[in-house]
């Protein structure tokens, strides 16, 4: 009986976690979305390489990677899918009570918002979402970014506006607003 129980739980989280990573997954093949999805297997090959450096800024890099699990990011700009992805997202917080969110801001005809899942420690955290909806750089659009791992928030930071991605100077003042 004690296995039993042990075996439905195990399953019960790995469908749950299978469950939330197939939540976007839908539109990683959808032609009218770019997507970015960096897995945990990339993360552990980067990991694996050996480097020597005096830079702080490579040292930084190198700490945010030993720690993030996986990244997806999706952007549309068609209207019905901007719809869908909006729909998806508000699915997900839904069935999701563990996110919280963090901060938004509408500002300039876009509105954009952080959520999180609690990491280990103060100023980390396991899961961050950010969906942003409206005007980006003169486009409607829908972007929905997912980094998963022990995340410092501070790091995600830099490495979101670093990539130029959307949302990211919002990004740089959660710590302020928190």
């Amino acid at each position: 009986m004690k296995k039993l129980v042990i075996i439905m739980l195990a399953m019960t989280i790995t469908g749950t976690s299978f469950a939330q990573e197939d939540v976007f997954s839908k539109f990683e093949d959808n032609s009218k979305v770019t997507s970015f999805i960096a897995t945990a297997k990339m993360f552990e090959l980067i990991r694996g390489i050996e480097y020597d450096t005096d830079d702080p800024e490579a040292q930084a890099y190198k700490d945010l990677i030993d720690n993030i699990d996986n990244i997806r990011v999706f952007v549309a700009e068609d209207a019905v899918t901007m719809t869908d992805m909006n729909s998806t997202v508000a699915k997900y917080l839904a069935s999701n009570k563990k996110l919280t969110q963090l901060m938004r801001v509408n500002s300039d005809g876009k509105k954009v918002r952080f959520y999180s899942k609690d990491g280990q420690s103060d100023g980390f955290v396991s899961e961050l979402l950010m969906h942003v909806t409206g005007d980006i750089d003169g486009k409607q659009m829908a972007v929905v970014m997912s980094l998963t791992g022990d995340l410092n928030l501070n790091q995600i930071s830099k490495l979101t506006k670093d990539l130029k991605l959307p949302g990211s100077e919002e990004l740089k003042n959660i710590d302020k607003k928190n």
